[in-house]
């Protein structure tokens, strides 16, 4: 009997997360030269949660984990990592990427925090904070 409630428990503490999900999430402002592109697909089954977009395809060769932060009825709020990672726009020795997608309202920001990014902007410093807005669709 404790072993079904125990069965039960965990079922129901990963239930947030239970099923297979896709979100294909688009920044429509990204090129595809930015460090964060204009497309990121998101793929949730049971616990298991993983990130693809072309930069992560040139540096992987396929999708990669990304770890939950937030998972409520509103929200659905992620992070992962990219290192060493060499564009046309430069060098990046740690990419500290998060997504939030806002389930009601279809919509979503990706940020990526990249100190130490070789790039300079139009005013000759190299920026560490990027970040875009877009729409997540459920497929």
């Amino acid at each position: 009997m404790r072993v079904i409630f125990a069965a039960a428990v965990s079922l129901a503490l990963s239930a947030p997360l239970a099923g297979a999900q896709t979100f294909d999430c688009s920044f429509p402002r990204q090129g595809a030269n930015e460090w964060i592109r204009s497309r990121i697909v998101v793929k949730v089954t049971g616990g298991d949660v993983t990130v693809f977009d072309s930069l992560i395809n040139q540096e992987h060769g396929g999708p990669i984990p990304a770890t939950v932060q937030t998972n409520s009825d509103k929200r659905l709020t992620l992070r992962w990592k990219l290192k060493g990672v060499k564009t046309t726009l430069g060098y990046g020795p740690s990419l500290n990427y998060s997504l939030s997608y806002f389930k009601d309202r279809d919509k979503a920001t990706a940020n990526v925090n990249a100190p130490g990014v070789e790039m300079l902007n139009a005013v000759g410093q190299s920026p560490e904070y990027f970040s875009a807005q877009g729409t997540c669709k459920k497929r």
